[in-house]
């Protein structure tokens, strides 16, 4: 298996296992499913791979926010940021 899918396997199976679901922001803007509008998120990381195509020195990690609704995964270079609840 390679190691793109390995990795999209662990960040998910991360964000099942984290705090439990809450909202967040990236870049002072909230997040908000495309999808299904939802607002509550697991989060979790995953590496990104870019030896493939010859881009070894451009290796990094991304954020991933996973739906609490739908499931649908939302990347992020930038940290999101989570909305402590008053």
């Amino acid at each position: 298996m390679s190691t793109f899918w390995t990795a999209l396997k662990r960040g998910i199976a991360a964000a099942g296992k984290g705090d439990g679901k809450s909202s967040f922001t990236v870049e002072g803007k909230p997040v908000v499913c495309p999808h299904c509008k939802n607002r509550e998120f697991a989060e979790g990381t995953a590496h990104l791979d870019m030896t493939f195509i010859g881009l070894g020195w451009a290796d990094r990690s991304a954020h991933t926010l996973v739906c609490s609704r739908c499931g649908r995964i939302e990347w992020y270079l930038n940290t999101p940021q989570r909305i402590e609840e008053q």
